[in-house]
């Protein structure tokens, strides 16, 4: 395809009615767009990725497969990048540097991404519990980087590295390819930038192309093994990462569980740690030990006494 027909194929994925779950059109018309330049992470051992999960009322989580990926059965929802039909890994990670004023923990990401109240607004004081796991890079793999939305380059350094190193690697290629893969890649990355969703099939465009991505193949037959993007709760300073669930079968290990609970009064909130687990290579189950020490785990009367202090 020339560069007009494929910037052609974009503004037809613009005009799509997604009320109408058109999900064959979105199919078709990204597989239209040809070959394009992406960038290409290596994780490696060594490093590690934060899993967040929300427990239900009374809910504990006790085996590795809790802090996992959802089974497929159970994923019936398009999300930010993953569609009804295939289920990811979702985690969060920090860049390999941090600089001053960058985000320096991606617990914060996590909680960010799943607290209640946090993401709603009309809950003035509460509490929730949330469970962390830390998973390890056993194995290198690959993902593709979102990196194309240039409003969230004052808050996160590394972003703005790699669509920097992205701009040198592709203008070794002709003009018109270099084009076409930054029209590309400035195109989805503002569908994985979208902040006001309020039904699950407006995330269509962004999980569709993930799933293209994360269980198909790019250009040499190389599976690639995720796909890394801006979290949006953060507006851009952390990072959320969809992996396919044959490289954390493969590539990952849990090593440590955290058991917290956040505390909400009015607009301020307060996570302490209350439980926590080290998950030793092959364990499927793990059990959560409370913790006593006053310099981790603060308690429910003094947590509340900071947070009416603080009014």
């Amino acid at each position: 395809m020339s560069l007009a027909d494929k910037k052609k194929a974009l503004e037809e994925l613009s005009a799509l009615d997604l009320s109408k779950h058109p999900s064959d059109q979105i199919h078709s018309l990204i597989g239209k767009l040809g070959k394009y330049g992406v960038i290409a992470h290596t994780f490696v051992p060594g490093q590690s990725i934060i899993r967040a999960r929300p427990n239900k009322p009374g809910e504990v989580f006790s085996k590795v497969s809790d802090l996992s990926y959802k089974p497929a059965k159970h994923n019936t929802l398009y999300q930010r990048a993953s569609t009804p039909e295939k289920t990811v890994f979702y985690g969060a990670i920090l860049p390999p540097t941090i600089r001053e004023g960058d985000l320096d923990n991606s617990r914060v990401t996590g909680t960010l991404e799943v607290c209640k109240l946090i993401t709603d607004k009309s809950i003035t004081e509460g509490e929730e519990r949330i469970t962390f796991g830390r998973w390890n890079i056993t194995k290198p793999f690959q993902v593709v980087s979102i990196v194309h939305n240039s409003d969230y380059y004052e808050g996160n350094a590394y972003l703005k590295q790699m669509a920097e190193d992205y701009q040198k690697f592709i203008s070794a290629y002709p003009s018109e390819i270099v084009e076409e893969s930054v029209m590309i890649s400035e195109y989805f990355s503002e569908q994985f930038a979208k902040e006001r969703i309020i039904k699950d099939y407006e995330y269509m465009l962004s999980a569709i192309y993930a799933e293209r991505i994360i269980h198909g193949k790019l250009a040499g037959d190389n599976t690639i093994g995720g796909i890394l993007y801006p979290s949006v709760r953060t507006l851009g300073k952390g990072f959320n990462l969809a992996i396919n669930p044959a490289y954390v079968d493969n590539c990952m290990q849990l090593v440590a569980v955290a058991e917290c609970t956040a505390y909400k009064k009015g607009d301020k909130i307060i996570s302490d740690n209350d439980k926590q687990a080290i998950v030793r290579a092959g364990q499927v189950d793990f059990k959560l030990e409370s913790i006593v020490d006053p310099k981790v785990h603060l308690g429910r009367d003094r947590v509340y006494k900071e947070l009416n202090n603080n009014e």
